[in-house]
This record gives C-alpha cells, structure tokens and sequence, in this order.
C-alpha cells in the first residue's frame, strides 16, 4: 500500500506542498524558556536545538529531516527520529537521525523505567540488512496519527485512501495503455484514392506521418478519395478521466488539501481564504504536534523549562486585521499599540536630548488609555 501510494500523481503531489509548507522561513521552530513566577514563556534567541535542526548530523539539514519525516508520517502514520547521546539517556545531544518507519517496530511489552526521567518508556526494533538493532526509547522521538485500534502505532492516512488509491492506479493504467503505443486503435485514418500505386502509396503514407503525423498514430488506408476521419475518446474513456478528477478531490481532502491550492485556479480573497483553510486545518496542526513531540523527548536533555514551539503560519486578512486595531486601540495605551504592531515603546525613540523635558510621556503612554489622553491637559 505505501508502494502504491507514493507511486499516485494526487498523494504525492498533496503531501509535498505539506512538507515544503513546513520547511518555509516562517515555519522554523522557536525555544522559549518558561518563566515559573507568572508561568509565562520568554523566546530564547540562540538555543542550542535552533544550532542543531541548522545542521542535526553530518548528512542531512534540518529541512530534509522536516520532509522526511512529513512523507513517512502521512504513508504509514509513524515518523521516527533517533537521538544521539554519548550513552543511552545519558550527554548531550550530538545529531538527530530520521529512521525508515517501515523498519520500525515499538516494542511495548518491554516497558520500563526511564534512566532519562525515571518515568515509563518502551524500547524500539529497528530491523535492517536482515539484523535486529534495539534503539533505546529515551533516544526515540515517536510521531504518530491517533489509532483508536493501536496506542503504540499510528493510523496512516493510507487506511481511509486506499480504495481511492488503487481505483485511480487501475484507471491510469487503462489510460495508458489507450493512448501508449501498443493500442491497436488509431487516432486517425487516412484514406487516398484507390488508383494509387504500391510506390506513390507508400511514398505519400511516409511524407503524410513526417509532415503530419510525427508522434501520433494514424492509419494510412487506400479507400477512396482523399479524406480523413479522427477518431475521439469514447464516452468511457471520458468517464475515466473524471474519474481520475474525483479521485483526486478524495484524497486531497483526506491529506487536507483544499480545492484550488496546487491549480492555483482562484485569486484575491477566494485564494486568501483557501491558504487560510489549508494552514489552519493543515499546517499548523502538523506543525504543533512535531513541536509538541519534539519538546516531551527533547526538554528532559535541555531542561524541563524548556519548550519547543511552532509558530503561527496561519495568513492574516489584512482588513480584519485593520479592524479589529482601530477597535480594541482606544482602550489601549500607546505602548501596548506599538507592542501589537511590533514597535519599541515611545520612550525607546525620543532623543537623549528631549528625555528629560518629555518624562511625563512616561506615565501617559504606560498606564493611560488612547481615548483618555485627549481629555489631560
């Protein structure tokens, strides 16, 4: 089934645009540090793990990691990546490894106590050239869709498409062999006059396919006067063909791909709200579960105040964006407006030499609401 799937135009297509979504600038990881007297999280600017998923081994970049296990995930539920430690549980973090999910296998009922944590964790077989490796899960980082039938291997989208899948193989199949080579039906016949010699006959059916005909199949007969008859697709084949369509638009709304996303058929707002559905409904959900993963197997070596976090890659309507500003910005200061809009405080960008005689611009831009200002003197 993961053969078949990755060999369908619609399942790779719909899984690439989600991994290339979660490999762009704006979709890179953030640390934050959380600050235990208001429980609040303060971002930290260059942690240790933002230097790793830059260059996590010898072979691969962050992003490579991201698609990777982006593909594995959405073909068979699972994703995998190895820790590298000095010793099982133990050191700092040297390399992150992505793992071939089809050669993993969980190893639940060898439950045990974490030398990381000391809480349960279960043990990993890795099976390749034929030799069973235990991976140890303190060095595991296990991504999985929920599976209401297995808590310890994830659900693949593949269980919901597959009917879908092998119904669109068939079908192309069938096209391909109507419009391949070996398909005995012409695309057109070509009829000269019956008078016409073996020499002048063969002559004019070799000029017809070099001038006319060059990389189509048309049949060249002897059956009057000259004429040609096209021979189109039959109402079956049509009907495959919209098949293939609606195939398609069941396994994009599977793997959450909204309708017009990879066309690029709609523009203006129609396209705006499309990338909304699909980075909201899509996304940001993939996005906060590798987050989420990655800060439960990655802070016991980093420190359990720290937290690994997604950033929003949902686009804002500008408009609303505008409005909901103009209508929340009276009861606000001047400060927490330039904090909305990314701006430094007012006492930021008042010159030295004005300081002294603008403090009051202190108390009536921290603690006094815009629409208060207009009435002190």
């Amino acid at each position: 089934a993961i053969k078949l799937a990755i060999t369908s135009a619609w399942f790779y297509s719909g899984t690439k645009i989600i991994a290339d979504r979660i490999c762009s600038a704006d979709a890179a990881f953030k640390v934050k540090y959380r600050v235990s007297e208001n429980n609040s999280l303060e971002e930290i600017q260059n942690h240790e793990f933002l230097r790793l998923m830059e260059r996590p081994n010898s072979l691969m970049t962050g992003d490579f990691i991201k698609r990777y296990i982006t593909f594995w995930a959405h073909l068979s539920g699972n994703a995998y990546i190895f820790i590298s430690t000095p010793a099982p549980g133990y050191g700092p973090i040297q390399e992150l490894w992505p793992l071939p999910s089809n050669m993993i296998t969980p190893l639940p009922e060898k439950i045990r106590p974490s030398k990381l944590t000391g809480q349960p964790c279960i043990d990993y077989m890795y099976e390749v050239g034929g030799k069973k490796i235990t991976l140890p899960g303190e060095n595991m980082i296990h991504i999985r869709f929920a599976n209401p039938f297995d808590y310890w291997q994830g659900l693949s989208p593949l269980t919901a498409l597959i009917q879908a899948v092998r119904t669109d193989y068939v079908q192309a199949r069938y096209l391909h062999g109507f419009f391949g080579r070996d398909n005995a039906v012409p695309t057109a016949i070509i009829s000269l006059p019956q008078e016409t010699s073996n020499e002048d006959f063969e002559i004019a059916k070799q000029q017809i396919r070099e001038q006319f005909g060059e990389g189509r199949r048309s049949a060249v007969t002897r059956a009057g006067d000259l004429s040609v008859q096209t021979i189109t697709q039959t109402i079956q084949q049509m009907e495959i063909v919209n098949g293939r369509k609606f195939n398609r638009e069941e396994i994009n709304h599977v793997l959450g791909i909204p309708d017009g996303l990879i066309s690029g058929g709609v523009s203006g707002d129609s396209r705006l709200a499309t990338e909304i559905t699909f980075a909201r409904n899509t996304v940001q959900p993939w996005l906060d579960m590798l987050a989420s993963e990655m800060t439960a197997n990655l802070a016991p070596y980093y420190g359990y105040d720290v937290v690994i976090s997604a950033p929003s890659v949902i686009p804002q309507d500008k408009a609303l964006a505008v409005n909901e500003f103009n209508a929340y910005s009276n009861d606000r200061t001047v400060d927490e407006n330039r904090k909305e809009l990314n701006l430094p405080p007012v006492m930021d960008i008042i010159p030295p030499e004005r300081l002294e005689e603008m403090m009051w611009l202190t108390d009536m831009t921290g603690y006094v609401p815009v629409r208060l200002l207009s009435f002190i003197q």
